[in-house]
């Protein structure tokens, strides 16, 4: 008898993951301390921080979308059942196939 199925897992995966937002959430929102950084580093520090601070964000789509594709489809798949043994299964063969005779094949 399974007791966890592949719905319960990833419905628990799930609810882990926002459970973890909501945990960040709580330390994001905590105050801080406000400086002008234009009067405290001057002009040319002040963009140099600006433009490395805003580098992390190159990285976002790609974060959103694992974020999309880890809540979206079913991480944990019920075991697959194979049709014959896995040791006669063929191997990986490739076929090259090259022009030749006919140089206008496409």
């Amino acid at each position: 008898m399974k007791i966890l199925t592949s719905q319960i897992k990833h419905i628990v995966h799930c609810c882990a993951f926002f459970a973890l937002l909501a945990f960040t959430y709580t330390f994001i929102t905590q105050p801080t301390t406000n400086i002008d950084p234009w009067k405290e580093y001057g002009y040319i520090p002040s963009i140099v921080f600006y433009i490395l601070s805003g580098l992390p964000l190159l990285g976002l789509p790609q974060l959103l979308f694992v974020i999309i594709g880890l809540l979206y489809f079913n991480q944990f798949r019920e075991n697959l059942t194979l049709n014959g043994p896995l040791l006669e299964a063929p191997f990986l063969c490739f076929r090259v196939v090259t022009r030749g005779d006919y140089p206008e094949l496409k």
